[in-house]
């Protein structure tokens, strides 16, 4: 695994993918399971909704 992120919320996902998403094939993102609860993590439904507004989707899981 490569381009692995260390990404602690939503808007730093999305600042992310404002500078890489058409220079980047792909990247890795540890994220949460679950509702939303707080800001300082990134949940998984944030990231894909963040991730599809870039035409981006998920597609692979790594536990």
């Amino acid at each position: 695994m490569h381009n692995i992120l260390n990404i602690n919320s939503r808007g730093e996902f999305r600042e992310w993918l404002q500078g890489n998403a058409g220079s980047q094939a792909e990247c890795w993102v540890p994220v949460k399971r679950g509702r939303p609860a707080d800001d300082n993590c990134l949940y998984y439904l944030d990231a894909v909704e963040e991730a599809l507004c870039f035409g981006w989707i998920d597609s692979v899981m790594k536990s």
